[in-house]
C-alpha cells in the first residue's frame, strides 16, 4: 500500500492505493487481481469539521491497475465513467461531519452512498449512516464521558454484481467498512468514568439486529430490486442484546490490571426462528510498562 497525506491551514488531504492478495489461486483458473483505493479531504471551520471521501474496489482476472485511480484528486466516479467499457468498479462516496455544540459535547455523523438512484421508480438505494455523541461530564464535573451511537446499513451496501465478485467490499472475512456489514443496525451506549484516581470503569450496552443478507449474498438484478421491496432487516432477523463492564486498576506507576466481562443474549440465533443463545466472556490481564522500568 502507498499512502499520502498533506495539511494546509485548516484542511487535510489523505489518499492511498492498495494491492490486495489475489483470489482464484486454484490450478487452471485465472488469478484475480484486486485493488483498493481511497481519498478524503476534510476541513475545520471553527468548532466543526466536515469531510468527504471516496473509495473504489476494482480488479478482475489478470486485470492491471488502472492509472486513472492513481490520481489522488480526480474523482473516482469520473474515472469509472471514462472507463465504463471495463466495468467491475465498486465506488462508494461518503460525507461526514463533527461539531462541538459546547466545550463538553460533540455531535458527529456520516452518510455512505454505495448506490443512489435519481429516478424514483428505481429502488432501493444502497446507503448507510451513523450518528452519535460524546458528552464530557454528563452528570456534573468529574463524571467521565458518556458516548452513544446508532448505525444503519442497508441490505445491499458493500455488495456487487455476481459477475464481478472481486469488487465486493470485503477482504477475507472482514468488511472494508463498518464491521456489522450490510442489512443490519446497531445502537450502543457507554459510560467511562474514574471511580478513584487509579481506577477507570467503562460500562456499555446496546442491541444489534442483522438480517439474512451478507456481502456474499447474490445481488438481485435491478428488475428484481424494483419489484421486491422487503422490510429492513430482511428475513429472520437475528437480535443480539449485549452488555459489559471493563475495570482498569493502576498501581506502582508501571502496572495495570484489566478485568473485563462481556455478555451477549441472542434471539433467532443463526437466523433460525425462536432459537435463543447466550455467551458470557470474562478475562483478566496484567500489563507492565517495561519501558518505564528501563527508563528509571
Amino acid at each position: 500500500m502507498i499512502q499520502f497525506s498533506a495539511d494546509f491551514r485548516s484542511f487535510r488531504f489523505q489518499a492511498f492505493n492498495a494491492l490486495l492478495l489475489r483470489a482464484g489461486e486454484q490450478e487452471g483458473e485465472d488469478k484475480v487481481n484486486r485493488y483498493f483505493s481511497g481519498h478524503r479531504i476534510s476541513g475545520r471551520f471553527g468548532n466543526t469539521e466536515l469531510g468527504i471521501h471516496e473509495t473504489v474496489m476494482t480488479g478482475g482476472p489478470k486485470e492491471p491497475f488502472h492509472p486513472g485511480f492513481l490520481n489522488p484528486i480526480f474523482p473516482y466516479y469520473f474515472t469509472d465513467v471514462m472507463e465504463s467499457e471495463k466495468g467491475g468498479d465498486n465506488i462508494t462516496l461518503a460525507f461526514d461531519a463533527s461539531t462541538f455544540l459546547s466545550k463538553s459535547f460533540r455531535l458527529y455523523g456520516q452518510l455512505v452512498v454505495d448506490e443512489f438512484y435519481y429516478e424514483k421508480e428505481h429502488y432501493p438505494n444502497r446507503t448507510g449512516w451513523l450518528a452519535g455523541f460524546d458528552w464530557l461530564g454528563p452528570f456534573g464535573r468529574g463524571t467521565g464521558v458518556l458516548h452513544a451511537e446508532y448505525v444503519k446499513i442497508d441490505r445491499w451496501v458493500y455488495n456487487y454484481e455476481a459477475e464481478s465478485p472481486w469488487a465486493r467490499m470485503n477482504y477475507f472475512n472482514s468488511i472494508l467498512g463498518y464491521p456489522i456489514g450490510p442489512d443490519g443496525d446497531l445502537w450502543v451506549i457507554a459510560h467511562e468514568f474514574a471511580l478513584t484516581r487509579n481506577t477507570l470503569v467503562q460500562i456499555q450496552g446496546g442491541m444489534q439486529r442483522h438480517g439474512e443478507t451478507t456481502v456474499f449474498t447474490t445481488l438481485h438484478t435491478n428488475e428484481q430490486l424494483e419489484k421486491n421491496h422487503p422490510p429492513f432487516p430482511f428475513g429472520v432477523v437475528e437480535k443480539t442484546t449485549f452488555g459489559g463492564i471493563n475495570l482498569e486498576l493502576r498501581f506502582l506507576n508501571i502496572c495495570r490490571a484489566i478485568i473485563d466481562w462481556q455478555g451477549n443474549w441472542i434471539q433467532n440465533s443463526g437466523h433460525s426462528r425462536d432459537t435463543k443463545n447466550s455467551d458470557n466472556r470474562f478475562s483478566a490481564t496484567m500489563v507492565m510498562d517495561v519501558g518505564g522500568v528501563l527508563g528509571k
